[in-house]
């Protein structure tokens, strides 16, 4: 064998790298430099050493970011309601720090298991960062702004979309929204970087210099690989859905007593009202205020203690109300005035999906 095969040749490749340490991977912007080392000569003791060139390249920008609703379900609400806010939370999934424009856009997508679409706009919708972390809307604390300025690598914020709801709305409403973010440049602390709306991914590659590659997923509302990502969130109208039914019945007259009494002076007259809340919301406060005409009506027997309300699960019926279990009106907001006939019957609020029914008895002049 000759000595040239005897010879022994090994080749070593030694790298130099920075890895950063961040879920997102290595930073954008990092020059990654590879040398190689061949060994070569008879045997590993007397080997002679030969270095290669120094093989360099840039890590590129991997634009990635995810918006997460943080509120269960819709928001509830009612009419008229001001700083009523939806929570999201922004996180920067990129390689790089960056600005992320933020704007709302209205939605006909369903939102969470409500099931609620968009029905009606929210007014002065506004946006706000948590400024002290505590995750809570902080109207004296917390910034109202467009962007979020220079989000770290693996960092995220909690925006706050904050609306006003208007007049007239029904139960059940909604008003969805849909948080998007952009991805910005970044770089300038304290302004808004311009928005990056392409990238390199049908350039060839280029070793020497940071390319972008969108690699953010599709949002509620916007695509695959477009440098933005939205989700969804909603405000719903839960209020009281307040009916009120009112019959009357005559229990007994002068000439029949109580069989098969008819509506003849003297006749007793039971007037009967049954509230039913078919909202989604209790109504803690509800009266009913009836005015009776004095001229056709004694009034002079009624008390506020002869007022009945009844609250049971039975179904209230004026014939037979006085068979039912009831309490006396409250005197201290239900009330009686035989001078002006007005009655007031206080039902002490009403539950959502419940009913509630009052009732009292005049004679008829």
């Amino acid at each position: 064998m000759s000595d040239l095969l005897k010879r022994l040749i090994a080749v070593t490749v030694l790298s130099g790298f920075y890895t950063y340490a961040a879920a997102s991977g290595t930073e954008a912007g990092t020059d990654v430099t590879n040398t190689a080392t061949l060994s070569f000569g008879d045997s590993a003791e007397t080997a002679t050493e030969v270095q290669s060139n120094a093989e360099t390249f840039k890590v590129d920008k991997k634009i990635d970011l995810s918006v997460d609703t943080i509120d269960v379900a819709a928001v509830q609400t009612k009419p008229q309601a001001t700083n009523v806010v939806l929570t999201f939370k922004v996180t920067n999934t990129g390689n790089s720090v960056q600005d992320f424009v933020l704007s709302t856009l209205t939605s006909s997508t369903t939102a969470f298991n409500d099931s609620v679409t968009d029905t009606f706009d929210a007014q002065n919708v506004r946006i706000y960062v948590d400024s002290n972390g505590n995750g809570a809307f902080d109207p004296d604390s917390d910034t109202q702004v467009d962007y979020i300025d220079e989000l770290g690598i693996d960092e995220s914020k909690i925006v706050f979309v904050v609306a006003d709801m208007p007049e007239n709305l029904q139960n059940g409403a909604a008003a969805v929204y849909d948080l998007q973010a952009q991805v910005a440049e970044g770089g300038n602390a304290g302004t808004k970087g311009a928005v990056i709306e392409t990238d390199s991914r049908d350039e060839e590659d280029n070793k020497l210099t940071v390319q972008i590659v969108f690699a953010d997923g599709a949002g509620s509302a916007d695509g695959l690989h477009d440098g933005k990502y939205t989700n969804v969130d909603a405000y719903k109208i839960v209020i009281a859905n307040m009916t009120i039914t009112k019959t009357s019945v005559v229990v007994s007259d002068p000439v029949n007593d109580t069989n098969k009494p008819k509506r003849i002076p003297g006749a007793v007259i039971r007037y009967c009202y049954t509230v039913e809340n078919s909202g989604d919301a209790d109504a803690a406060f509800a009266k009913i205020t009836e005015t009776i005409d004095t001229a056709l009506y004694d009034m002079s027997g009624l008390t506020n203690n002869q007022v009945r309300i009844y609250t049971g699960n039975d179904t209230f019926d004026c014939a037979t109300a006085q068979n039912l279990q009831t309490q006396a009106n409250p005197d201290a907001t239900g009330s009686v005035d035989a001078n002006t006939g007005q009655v007031v019957m206080d039902l002490q609020g009403v539950p959502a999906g419940t009913q509630k029914s009052a009732y009292f008895e005049v004679t008829l002049r």
